[in-house]
């Protein structure tokens, strides 16, 4: 390693005049130019298999109701397995690691972690644990075009650790001429993010560890031996398929590590009783894609195998990186067109722009126009017989660059054509003839909450101008016995205090205030618990959303919709009684083919929408919530979910209906509704996140 360094260190000493070719021509080593072999042909195998098979996972996970992220995982785990030991792939060891423990000091732990790329075992554990983490962030992270575009962020990960890992250790020879290049891709992150409109914490999370992880795997993985190459298959222009040495320890790391985090979190038996539920085609594309992606690039989402060069070369600006970001980047272009159709999300400009600038970054400025760098033929990699790695002809990055502007453009334009013409949505049937009693009314359904606490909550709702200018109305529902409701009214200004019995959650209490004032409805009716969920976000959506023709507004999170005649979502619920098409039948008169989810158990209602669906059904739903002996707390032994009268199992079912009781669950409002986390879209408007009666 000696003499890698001093050569790096020439570099950096070189004369201006030469610094500027010498930028663009990365020197080549044996293992690169065999790495070149593999990439391109096996990389255009893997874009199918991954925008296929993300497709179909994210229908298994979010629209078939298997919410199982570990036990999926296990299953992709267990097929690639399986496909290794059929084609007879060798796997990997580890070499001993010496001197780790010598002169502990800061420059002595810099220059440990940095003789970990010796160690196949770290490479691999680190491999396997991003597996189940990307899964995860398909499961939470709501437009995967996003996640597709982060493709590029193992390999900055990769090259940015030992530039850090240099500073606190004695450790020499990483040039540092691709420190702008660094730069600019690791600031066109944060704006990815900011440019989403459906964002959530736990989908960012998930993204950025387990790509994270995909990149220090890389970054441990070390070179030359990592590539292996293995008989029976081979192409005719390419060489024998090789295989990343990772795989053979990772693999099996990974099926005991998602096995029992399955075991520990999920419930397996369900699992294996949904997986035959989940639809088998389904399940069969996405275990088979996804075993394949693993087996060809180790990733979902980002290509990143074989992506460890030798001798401390960077792989940014490398011949095979450039390759390599080819294949992201092309990967990107088709998921961002494929679901700008399947689910009519829109791709912001600002991502846009973001990620065209990080894969200029990541290829170099002056290979756009050629076909991977501007070497003369003389410089670029050769294979031992002299002859040239297969490399497709019309593959420029200026032509990929315009290729994912292109897409952008296409993605926006179709997804705004499509939420107006290819609109689902039944005609809504509301009570136009109702004259409401009220302008606006706050109703709060509460246990045992602070009293100081409920106050402040309702005094900044009714701070809210537009809210404040109608003279709200306040009720609140307390369902704790030991409550005095005299103090209650007196600590919060309310204008009825009413204790009833804890039974039902607060599903129960919003019925109860629907039936009991069905010809006194206001105008518009504000229903909350005491405990507001997301009070920064729920704040923030009724400022911006709400209006005077308002008809239903989601204060909750938007966006997630269910089969109706399977109807379950990712947090374990589902619809054991079969309410989803029986509510949606009953309101829409139709028949339910997908329906839009509500959650948290706050919204505004406008009281015409409210008397759109029968007064029966209402009365209906609340008695099975509150009636011991009613429908909705079935005796049976043979009863899957836990049910009590003050938390009961219908009540999660009653919290997801409201949307389809108040004729709001075209999946056109999930769709250009903004997550609570980004609260905002590019280019959105105030009609955005509802349903406006002035509209029907």
């Amino acid at each position: 390693m000696a003499t890698t360094s001093n050569q790096a260190g020439q570099v950096g000493d070189m004369p201006a005049a030469a610094s500027v070719d010498q930028e663009e021509i990365t020197p080549v080593s044996p293992y690169e130019a065999a790495v070149t072999d593999y990439i391109m042909p096996f990389g255009m195998l893997w874009i199918f298999f991954t925008v296929f098979g993300l497709i179909s996972t994210r229908e298994v996970l979010y629209y078939n109701g298997f919410s199982f992220p570990f036990c999926l995982t296990f299953l992709h785990l267990a097929l690639a397995q399986i496909f290794f030991l059929a084609l007879k792939l060798p796997g990997g060891g580890h070499k001993k690691l010496k001197g780790c423990f010598k002169n502990i000091s800061l420059a002595a732990v810099g220059a440990w972690i940095l003789q970990l790329r010796d160690s196949i075992l770290l490479s691999s554990l680190l491999l396997a644990f991003s597996w189940p983490l990307m899964m995860l962030a398909i499961l939470h992270l709501e437009n995967l075009p996003t996640l597709s575009k982060l493709s590029l962020f193992p390999f900055l990960i990769q090259t940015l650790v030992p530039r850090v890992l240099t500073l606190t250790s004695s450790a020499k020879g990483l040039p540092r001429r691709h420190d702008r290049r660094l730069l600019v891709m690791l600031l066109c992150v944060p704006v990815i993010f900011l440019d989403e409109y459906r964002l959530t914490a736990e989908g960012v999370a998930y993204a950025l560890a387990a790509l994270t992880l995909v990149g220090l795997s890389n970054f441990c993985c070390g070179p030359p031996d990592a590539l292996q190459t293995l008989s029976p298959l081979s192409l005719p222009d390419p060489p024998p398929i090789a295989v990343d040495r990772r795989l053979g320890v990772a693999i099996p790391m990974g099926l005991l590590g998602t096995g029992v985090a399955a075991w520990l979190t999920e419930d397996t038996g369900l699992a294996i009783t949904r997986l035959l539920d989940a639809g088998w085609l389904t399940m069969a594309i996405s275990i088979v894609l996804g075993a394949s992606c693993i087996l060809l690039g180790g990733s979902q989402v980002s290509y990143s195998l074989m992506s460890t060069l030798d001798d401390g070369h960077l792989w940014i600006g490398s011949e095979s990186g450039w390759r390599v970001g080819c294949i992201n980047g092309v990967a990107t272009f088709l998921m961002v067109m494929v679901f700008a159709f399947a689910e009519r999300l829109q791709t912001g400009p600002l991502q846009t722009v973001a990620f065209v600038v990080a894969l200029i970054a990541f290829l170099g400025p002056r290979r756009l126009h050629t076909h991977g760098s501007s070497e003369s033929s003389s410089q670029r990699l050769k294979r031992k017989d002299g002859s040239e790695p297969w490399m497709p002809k019309s593959a420029s990055g200026m032509w990929l660059c315009s290729m994912f502007v292109f897409s952008h453009i296409v993605s926006y334009s179709t997804g705004s054509l499509m939420w107006g013409l290819f609109s689902d949505a039944p005609r809504t049937h509301i009570d136009r003839t109702y004259m409401p009693s009220g302008t606006f009314d706050i109703v709060v359904s509460m246990y045992q909450e602070d009293l100081d606490s409920v106050k402040r909550l309702t005094t900044e709702i009714r701070d809210i101008p537009s809210i404040s200018r109608l003279a709200p109305q306040l009720f609140i529902y307390v369902k704790d016995e030991a409550a005095d409701e005299a103090t209650i009214r007196e600590m919060t200004g309310a204008d009825v205090v009413q204790k009833l019995e804890n039974r039902g959650r607060e599903g129960a209490t919003y019925l109860h205030h629907i039936t009991s004032r069905w010809d006194n409805l206001a105008e518009h009716t504000l229903f909350i618990q005491a405990d507001v969920h997301n009070s920064r976000d729920f704040f923030y959506r009724i400022r911006k959303f709400y209006r005077p023709d308002t008809g239903m507004l989601s204060l909750g999170f938007a966006g997630v919709a269910c089969y109706c005649d399977a109807c379950s979502d990712r947090w374990g619920w589902r619809d054991d009684f079969a309410l989803v098409s029986r509510a949606y039948e009953t309101v829409s008169n139709t028949t339910c083919a997908t329906a839009l989810l509500s959650y948290k158990g706050q919204f505004i209602a406008s009281g015409r929408r409210i008397r759109g669906a029968p007064l029966s059904f209402y009365q209906y739903l609340h008695d099975g919530l509150v009636d011991p002996e009613g429908w909705g707390h079935p005796q049976s032994p043979e009863t899957q979910f836990e049910d009590s009268l003050d938390v009961p199992y219908l009540g999660y079912t009653v919290e997801r209906l409201w949307n389809i009781l108040m004729q709001c669950s075209d999946m056109d409002v999930g769709w250009k509704c903004p997550s609570l986390m980004s609260g905002w879209r590019t280019f959105g408007k105030a009609s955005d996140c509802q349903c406006l009666d002035s509209d029907e």
